[in-house]
C-alpha cells in the first residue's frame, strides 16, 4: 500500500532553473554536508558518501550515507552528527 506508486510514471520534475549551478563545493549546503561527513568520520563511520541530489529531488539538496559496524556505533554516529549540526 505504501509503495503502490512505485510503478507509476513520474509526473513531476525538478525545475532546473531553481537548481544551483556549479560544482557541489559551491552549493550553499556544502559547509553543512562537510560538518555531517566529518562528524561521521570522527566516530569511525565507513563508506561515507555525500551525493548532491538537487537536480533530481525537490525534497533535499544532498544525501549523506555512511555505515557502522554495530548498533552502538551507528547510534554514536547519529548522535555525533546531530550534536555537530546543532552546534553549527
Amino acid at each position: 500500500e505504501m509503495l503502490d506508486f512505485i510503478n507509476e510514471p513520474v509526473t513531476e520534475s525538478v525545475d532546473q532553473s531553481k537548481v544551483q549551478p556549479g560544482p557541489p563545493s559551491d552549493d550553499d549546503l556544502a559547509p553543512l554536508v562537510k560538518v555531517i561527513a566529518k562528524a561521521a568520520d570522527m566516530r569511525k563511520a565507513e563508506d561515507i558518501v555525500a551525493m548532491r541530489i538537487s537536480k533530481v529531488s525537490t525534497m533535499a539538496g544532498f544525501v549523506v550515507i555512511c555505515s557502522g559496524n554495530s548498533r552502538p556505533q551507528n547510534q554514536a554516529i547519529a548522535a555525533a552528527i546531530k550534536d555537530d549540526v546543532e552546534e553549527e
